[in-house]
């Protein structure tokens, strides 16, 4: 391999693996402990899950955009379909941090079965960068207060 293609391949590793970080890196996020996470994916998604199979599988979930990114895209984008807004409020996340908190309802297929989920979720801009912190799990299952402490906890890290 010459030494163009070299250089060229070393800088998409190095600019690939620069952007796995969390996204909520610049915040004071945090996930619920013991939950299995998956990698930062460029600085963006990552999410964090619990239970053992579709019935009790509960997931809290990180997006980073833009300011003009919307709860209901990223909810779709998660994979949920038909979703029904049931409250949405002003929020103050860590004292001071102007927020917006929802909650919702939703459907997810998975294997040809449709599973009812419950989504809670909190959407603030920090900097340039819009967060949303969802909490999402099949409707049946109790609240879990480790994910309900996450996604309150996406304020701007001091």
């Amino acid at each position: 391999m010459n030494f163009h293609l070299r250089s060229v391949a070393a800088a998409l590793c190095i600019a690939a693996l620069s952007g796995c970080g969390s996204p909520g890196a610049d915040t004071a996020f945090k996930a619920p402990d013991g939950w299995k996470s998956t990698p930062g994916m460029f600085g963006r998604f990552q999410m964090w899950m619990t239970g053992s199979g579709q019935a009790d599988r509960q997931i809290v979930m990180l997006i980073r955009g833009d300011r003009n990114t919307t709860t209901t895209e990223s909810i779709t984008l998660a994979g949920s379909n038909n979703v029904r807004d049931l409250k949405r409020e002003s929020i103050k996340l860590c004292g001071s941090q102007a927020a917006d908190h929802f909650t919702a309802t939703a459907e997810h297929r998975t294997n040809n079965k449709s599973v009812r989920e419950t989504i809670e979720g909190v959407t603030t801009t920090i900097g340039a960068s819009k967060y949303i912190a969802f909490y999402m799990r099949p409707a049946n299952v109790q609240a879990d207060a480790q994910a309900e402490a996450a996604i309150h906890s996406l304020c701007p890290q001091k």
